[in-house]
């Protein structure tokens, strides 16, 4: 269930510049998993669970010293830590929803399946919120090191070519992370 109620956590044009550069990043996604010699993300270390027929997408989930979480959707990536709580953004919203827990259930496959979150109200909240949000996008920035490493530049402009909403060239994805990530203060 997530409450909607709360305040914006970052001002539009830094959201907007999320969105975008979330929009792209799910569809990176989305394009690591049919990599020619097999699954970046499982190579990277997540595990795929596979949704029932019609149930929504298929989730990856990864652990990062027991105490990190990240799960990514075709809707959306949750980043949470159990110290601390999580965050879900919304593939098309980036608008942090803040969870109490830094664990999701192993049967997520829509996100209304998710638990319940709320858009962050206080002092403390927000500064969690923009905590997570940016070990999100500092943990983003290291999986695309990691890809071009594995996989050369080419990887991604090819990603682009089979894209028609791109907006924006394969070698600025790194360069928009690093900004998106100066931006969450």
């Amino acid at each position: 269930m997530i409450d909607h109620a709360g305040m914006a956590l970052f001002p539009p044009e830094v959201k907007r510049f999320g969105e975008l550069l979330l929009h792209h990043q799910c569809w990176f996604f989305g394009r690591d998993i049919l990599h020619p010699d097999g699954n970046l993300l499982v190579q990277y270390g997540f595990k795929r669970y596979k949704a029932p027929k019609k149930a929504g997408t298929n989730r990856y989930r990864m652990l990062i010293d027991k105490a990190v979480e990240i799960d990514l959707w075709g809707f959306g990536l949750f980043y949470g830590d159990a110290q601390v709580g999580g965050i879900f953004i919304r593939r098309y919203d980036f608008s942090p929803l803040l969870f109490q827990t830094g664990s999701l259930g192993p049967r997520i496959f829509k996100s209304e399946q998710l638990p319940k979150s709320q858009r962050p109200i206080n002092s403390d909240q927000i500064d969690a919120a923009k905590d997570l949000t940016r070990r999100a996008v500092d943990w983003i920035l290291s999986y695309e090191v990691w890809v071009e490493g594995v996989c050369g530049k080419q990887w991604r402009r090819k990603c682009l070519r089979e894209w028609a909403n791109a907006e924006f060239p394969a070698r600025q994805i790194k360069t928009n992370w690093r900004k998106m990530a100066r931006k969450i203060k």
